[in-house]
């Protein structure tokens, strides 16, 4: 409801509404008063004062820090910290007596806040250099102000409080915490050891790496710390034994209610005990303890080093499945026998769940009914057969964010009966339910219960379905349910006019999302301050401005719809439209789809003229909608501003002014309009460098123009006369939008281009590479370094430094002199070429440098493992061991540096970890630590353990083996049947019968901190079990290889294949897609997004052209046989997310392209290009067609040719051009994606395009899109609520057998004859012949 006093919306100084109502607060009034307080303070600086003055004027809300002059008076308690690391700044910490302004909405005044801590940060000498004054206090987003010290006359900026007293390091979480990771780690250092110099080594550098208030803080425990100590096993091959514990003090941990670091007492851990120093070095430096390792120990009796875990599951001493959860699968599993549910459909379906869930929040319960109380009937849900109910469940799992932790407790959920009359196969449609609830995998469903005295079963899930009308939510992280929130909100309104009503309702109903916006009857009275836009040439509609008083309904994080008062809003007036009702409603659908920006219609009461309301998007000079509207930027009234300015400036060279103003009319946003600004505009001028043979000279500068914001001058000696050259240089930096303008200086008459300060490197002014990171400053640095560091050998110093010299971007390493102190852990793997090398494993202590792009700082990597090749007495073959390091240096940037062994004095190449540890040989993949070769060799070794008992399957899974190529690839196996566990018929083909099951041992995937591969026990797979299929076909074996073994492929992954030992068929063991295929995921996501439609769009191209590229064709291309996955998701915090993975399947009929003998036809008839159904050879262009039928799925979101029989006369049609309907109106036309669909579906396959220009086209158009989003808007019919779609009873959607509907197709419809003698022709066939046709499909 609107505030009843109106007045309390208006500044009682200007009359104007408050730019922000909420807080009263006025924008116009308070710069005001800001510029009228100007002449009360001065710090006794032009410029200072300027800028000042300058950051005063940019307030644009209320809560903005109010930047100001502060005299030094004003500072108490003034104590020195230290320097700033960066730039040796003297940093104190104060007491700011006034304190910062702030707005007070209730007296409507600014007011101080007394008494804040502050830092200062006194930049030394500053008098003299006030450019570094502006750019450190414009550097700093907390930035109060700029003071000075009247004795040194320093300037200082004034800092919000987040220096650390002790130390002067910034605080390491929330500033106001104040809790100091260096001052914690300095302090502790001196406080423990563990009497070993390596893992107090260890410790200190992980305390010291830690970053974020997420980090675990590693620590050194004392073993009397640990208590209740119990063995739970041996492990790793009995070489480490585990035990639980509790840590008395217990881990840090951020607690987020209290916003500060406390420790978790009490905490339960698990030990793993190691039996000799040696054993733990091994396991600190394996990455598979990063984030769970809270520190070590040492037992004082036996001696033995301890690892401090995250807890290990007590029962079988295996890691946790969900570390967060503390949950393992395999003991969870081994739980079975505790409960039933009394049916064993239901216990098998719940047992499957949590046989191949990954966390715990995907797993599904048996529940007692007991568990549940206080359970109310909210709602009956006539339409969905369901009763929807609240209740209280006492046991309910909940994750404490506080304490990273799973707990039981009570919590309301929802229960779910089914009210079938029908009770013959209620269990199979209460698994249906459930399987639809769980599809996002976000934890939607508990479980299952039943009524003890009904015997119902019942759904127990979180609250995603709305109490109102029994459906589930529309977005359930919102809680937002679409159409009740209609019926709530939009049912108290009338027009007057029945078509209007109509369309309005029509327009609520397309809202797919909370945050869409409604389209409204407005009532005229809700506008005020309405002012006409003069610069309209348009004599069919006005333009005004105006104040929306109720405003639009926005929906907020309780539930519910609030209006947003005093909403600007822009009225467009079609004159007369009373009498043109309809072409009033099309002007509002076109601009409703062409801009999506329309809150809805009014009608002015004197002239009846109809007037559509947009949210506030044209402008108020010209009347167009603004180019940029969040800016509310309009790049034609800035241009006819620039065009009217020409005559205000000149550079005084005609060249000059012609190449500004035609810079200025290219410009694209509103902040890139490149200027002339005169040279007396740049103060604080300071050279960097000269280069380009002195041909160029760098400066840093102020300008005062632009903000004072810090430039970079580029000035081309002797420019005057280079003016062709001048311009050259310019346009380099047009492209990326880093030109603010030219000058000149008066003095020498040169040209100088002004740049963005941010790409250039504050040092040298040279540009940056890439994340701040500047080549030359880093090449300069290694210079200076070159005294700090000698191999003692000059060959070696001149090697190190020319690799370092060498250095081309921030991600390169740097080749370094490397202590032989340095290395721990040494390990010799093997003796290589002719036993005149060794190769060792190691660790290095202190660790490669490397670039921090967050800090802009290079860091250290510590404890990196790392390769030693050490070339026998090489201390004498110096230049043949330097041949071999800058051969790693120059190919692949795999060498760290030098080393050198004391004792041996041979020289050591230190590498990256690059070679496998049983072979010796390079790493296939050096990242991941995988050698293809060892892979192949076991597998080839392995074959001796098992059989299929055919020979020729045997062949083919070796052949299968042999084509890993990357270590995630898919080891294609032999899998006994009796590993397929809960199998359950899916669906039945013409060719085979696809069921699911679980895998028990699951495929085999490489750990590549363990490096090895693992089993992932109890994985779902689909089994595709071909009918008649004991004698082995080439088909059977052909289609098995063109299935994926690339988990990055967009094909269907193949697992394996098995045989069933009762019919002797043999079963393809593939990927199982838990959304099933595209029309079910549609059908399922009704409103999904056009970001998701569009990425399952680009990945269905990306799997037709790894087909295409094998030189296969599909066949048998259509939405049935489009699988999608959970395994990549679409979606946020605030919209349901959408699982988006796509995988092409049933490649039963793909052969190769030159394969032309296929007398058969198959297919889905829509799908089926039309040279096919007259039995011409199937080609790559045939899977075109069937991709442009799939873009139209996607587009409308409709099946092609829905509304018609898929008979004889629709074959017809299409051979004789028939293609599904696009309507012809004047917003489609030139549309790209129509454009592209209909060259798809062209009847000539000549003039298809082939996928890989497909691809290219959607991959840079098809996100965001206009053209893209229009066409969408004007096609997509939709799903209805109820997914009641009309479709004729005889269109087919599966896959059949074509050829009773093709007899008699002319072979060649493009030959001579023109369409219409040719449909004369098709109709002169005998009626008899279209029933014969007809027959024999039947049968």
């Amino acid at each position: 409801m609107l505030p009843q006093d109106d007045s309390d919306h208006w500044c009682d100084k200007c009359n104007e509404i408050y730019t922000d109502i909420y807080n009263k607060w006025c924008k116009p009034c308070n710069i005001d008063f800001f510029k009228n307080n100007f002449t009360n303070w001065t710090s006794g600086n032009d410029t200072i004062d300027d800028f000042i003055q300058y950051r005063q004027l940019k307030i644009d809300k209320h809560d903005d820090i109010i930047f100001e002059w502060i005299p030094y008076n004003q500072f108490v308690d003034v104590k020195e910290i230290g320097k700033d690391n960066y730039s040796n700044d003297t940093m104190y910490s104060a007491l700011w007596n006034e304190g910062l302004l702030r707005y007070n909405s209730d007296k409507r005044e600014w007011i101080r806040n007394p008494n804040i801590e502050v830092t200062l940060k006194c930049l030394n000498g500053s008098q003299n250099i006030i450019y570094e004054v502006l750019d450190e206090a414009e550097n700093y987003n907390l930035t109060y102000g700029i003071s000075q010290n009247p004795d040194t006359e320093d300037y200082i900026v004034v800092l919000e409080n987040k220096y650390c007293e002790k130390c002067c390091e910034k605080y390491f979480a929330k500033i106001y915490n104040k809790w100091c990771i260096s001052c914690y780690v300095k302090n502790s250092f001196a406080n423990w050891t563990s009497g070993n110099e390596i893992i107090d080594d260890f410790i200190q550098k992980m305390l010291l790496n830690c970053d974020e208030n997420y980090d675990n803080v590693c620590e050194w425990i004392p073993y009397s710390q640990l208590i209740d100590i119990k063995e739970i096993g041996k492990v790793e091959n009995n070489v480490a034994t585990i035990y639980s514990a509790l840590w008395n003090d217990g881990p840090f941990y951020y607690n987020y209610d209290k916003m500060e670091w406390i420790r978790d007492s009490s905490k339960k851990v698990t030990l793993k005990y190691l039996s000799n120093q040696q054993k733990l070095i091994d396991e600190l430096f394996c990455e598979k303890y990063y984030g769970i390792i809270y520190g070590i120990s040492k037992n004082p009796d036996m001696e033995d080093y301890i690892i401090v875990l995250q807890k290990y599951c007590e029962k079988c001493c295996e890691e946790y499945t969900d570390i967060s959860y503390e949950w393992c699968k395999l003991c969870y599993t081994n739980n079975f026998t505790n409960w039933t549910s009394g049916n064993q459909k239901i216990d098998n379906f719940i047992q499957k769940i949590q046989l191949t869930a990954t966390s715990f929040k995907n797993i599904i319960e048996w529940i007692p009914y007991a568990q549940f109380i206080s359970i109310k009937e909210i709602v009956e849900n006539h339409d969905n057969f369901i009763t929807i109910y609240s209740a209280i469940w006492n046991s309910s799992p909940y994750y404490n964010d506080s304490k990273n932790k799973l707990i039981r407790k009570s919590q309301q959920v929802i229960l779910i009966t089914l009210n079938y009359l029908d009770k013959s196969s209620i269990i199979d449609k209460l698994l249906d339910k459930i399987k639809d609830l769980m599809m996002d995998k976000m934890g939607n469903v508990y479980g299952i219960t039943q009524n003890p005295e009904t015997k119902d079963y019942i759904i127990i899930c979180n609250n995603i379905f709305c109490e109102k009308c029994g459906k589930i939510y529309t977005n359930i992280k919102v809680e937002w349910c679409k159409s009740c929130h209609l019926k709530d909100n939009f049912t108290n309104w009338i027009s007057g006019n029945e078509t209007i009503d109509k369309f309005i309702q029509k327009m609520q109903l397309k809202i797919s999302n909370y945050n869409d916006i409604v389209v409204e009857w407005i009532p005229y009275d809700q506008f005020i301050n309405i002012k006409k836009i003069e610069k309209v040439y348009n004599n069919s509609f006005t333009i005004y401005s105006a104040i929306w008083k109720g405003g639009p309904l926005v929906h907020n994080n309780k539930n519910i719809y609030k209006r947003e008062y005093y909403k600007k809003v822009t009225l467009k007036c079609l004159n007369n439209s009373q009498n043109k009702i309809n072409e009033f409603i099309n002007k509002v659908e076109y601009d409703s789809i062409k801009n999506n920006y329309i809150c809805g219609i009014s009608q002015n009461p004197d002239t009846k003229n109809y007037i559509i309301v947009f949210q506030d998007i044209y402008c108020e000079k010209c009347g167009e909608i603004y180019t940029d509207t969040y800016y509310k930027w309009c790049k034609p009234c800035k241009i006819d501003y620039l065009k009217n300015n020409l005559q205000n400036w000149t550079s005084g060279n005609e060249n000059i002014d012609n190449y500004i103003q035609k810079m200025q009319l290219k410009f694209h946003d509103y902040d890139s309009i490149v200027e002339w600004i005169s040279f007396n505009q740049f103060i604080n001028i300071k050279e960097m460098s000269n280069i380009e043979d002195n041909n160029t000279t760098i400066y840093i500068a102020v300008c005062k123009k632009n903000y004072y914001k810090k430039v970079v001058l580029k000035c081309l000696n002797n420019s005057e006369n280079r003016i062709d050259e001048f311009f050259n240089e310019a346009e380099n930096y047009l492209i990326e939008n880093d030109i603010y303008g030219i000058t000149q200086n008066p003095d020498t008459k040169d040209y100088i281009l002004i740049l963005n300060d941010d790409k250039y490197c504050k040092i040298c002014s040279e540009q940056y590479l890439g994340n701040k990171w500047c080549k030359s400053c880093q090449i300069d640095f290694f210079k200076d370094d070159f005294k700090n560091w000698t191999s003692g050998n000059n060959k070696i110093d001149d090697s190190i430094q020319t690799m370092q010299l060498e250095i081309l971007y921030y991600e390169d390493s740097i080749a370094e002199w490397i202590p032989f102190n340095q290395f721990i852990n040494i390990k010799e793997m093997s003796k290589v070429e002719d036993n005149n090398t060794t190769i060792y494993s190691a660790i290095w202590k202190d660790g490669q440098l490397k670039y921090n792009d967050d800090k802009d700082i290079y860091q250290r990597d510590n404890y990196k493992e790392i390769t030693l090749k050490c070339l026998n007495n090489s201390q004498n073959k110096i230049n043949e061991f330097l041949n071999k390091a800058e051969n790693y240096s120059i190919e692949n940037n795999y060498i760290y540096g030098i080393s050198q062994n004391p004792d041996t004095k041979d020289y050591i190449m230190v590498l990256q970890d690059i070679y496998c540890e049983k072979c010796n040989e390079e790493y296939t993949d050096i990242e991941n630590k995988w050698c293809k070769p060892c892979q192949i060799n076991y597998l080839e070794n392995s074959f001796i353990n098992w059989t299929s008992g055919s020979k020729k399957i045997n062949d083919l899974i070796q052949k299968m083996q042999s084509k890993i190529n990357e270590y995630n690839d898919i080891i294609f196996e032999w899998i006994p049947y009796n590993q397929l566990d809960y199998i359950e018929k899916v669906g039945k083909g013409g060719f085979a019968t696809v069921y699911s099951a679980i895998w028990k041992n699951g495929p085999l995937e490489y750990n590549y901190h363990k490096k090895i591969y693992q089993r992932n026990n109890y994985k779902e797979v689909a089994l595709k079990c071909l009918n008649n299929s004991q004698n082995i076909s080439n088909e059977f074996l052909n289609e098995i290889e063109i299935y994926s073994i690339n988990k990055r492929n967009k094909i269907m992954q193949i697992y394996g294949i098995s045989q069933n030992p009762d019919t002797k068929n043999y079963t393809m063991i593939l990927q199982y897609a838990e959304c099933g295929n595209f029309n079910n995921w549609m059908d399922y996501y009704r409103n999904f997004s056009l970001p998701a439609k569009s990425f399952i769009l680009l990945e269905i191209s990306v799997g037709l052209k790894e087909i295409h590229q094998k030189q296969l064709v599909h066949r048998d291309f259509h939405i049935g046989n489009i699988l999608i996955n959970s395994d990549n998701y679409y979606g946020s915090d605030y919209y349901n997310v959408i699982p988006i993975s796509t995988y092409i399947s049933d490649m039963g009929l793909c052969g190769e392209v030159n394969n032309t003998d296929k007398t058969n036809i198959y297919g889905v008839m829509p799908y089926v290009a039309p040279e096919v159904l007259r039995k011409k050879p199937y080609t790559k262009a045939a899977d075109i067609y069937s991709f442009g039928m799939i873009m139209y799925f996607i587009i409308t979101g409709r099946q092609p040719f829905e509304n018609r029989a898929h008979d004889f006369n629709l074959a017809l049609d299409i051979c004789n051009g028939i293609r599904p309907e696009i309507p012809e109106i004047p917003e489609l036309k030139s549309n790209w994606y129509i454009d592209l669909m209909k060259k798809c579906w062209d009847s000539n396959p000549d003039n298809r395009p082939d996928i890989e220009s497909i691809g290219t086209i959607l991959s840079k158009r098809v996100y965001y899109d206009e053209e893209y989003i229009v066409a969408e808007r004007y096609l997509n019919k939709g799903y209805k609520e109820n997914s009641q779609l009309t479709t004729h009873p005889q269109a087919i959607y599966t896959s059949r057998l074509l050829n009773p509907y093709t007899e008699g197709l002319p072979i060649d419809f493009l030959d001579s004859k023109t369409s219409t003698t040719l449909t004369k022709e098709m109709e002169s066939l005998s009626v008899e012949k279209k029933r014969k046709a007809s027959l024999s499909a039947e049968i």
